[in-house]
């Protein structure tokens, strides 16, 4: 975790760690998370496993129907999910 303030001056460095060292560099501000530095390549893999998300979303929507309560449809997605590992 680096502070904002000194993220700033090591801006370069931070970047470089984030993409050729594959690491995900998290900045603060007054102590708390604010922003991240992250790789483009895990940058894509967050983008493609949110459309995966969306996608599987609407199937569950489709197969149940309008009105699914939400704790019915976390449980239906943690299934989906488990059933995939």
């Amino acid at each position: 975790m680096y502070p904002l303030r000194q993220a700033q001056a090591r801006l370069d460095e931070l970047v470089a760690r984030a993409h050729h060292g594959q690491e995900r560099v998290l900045l603060t501000e007054h102590g708390r998370p604010v922003a991240a530095i992250i790789s483009v390549t895990d940058l894509e893999e967050l983008q493609r496993q949110d459309a995966a998300d969306l996608a599987e979303c609407r199937a569950i929507k489709t197969r149940s129907g309008p009105g699914v309560p939400h704790e019915q449809f976390m449980a239906m997605l943690e299934a989906e999910d488990a059933a995939r590992v």
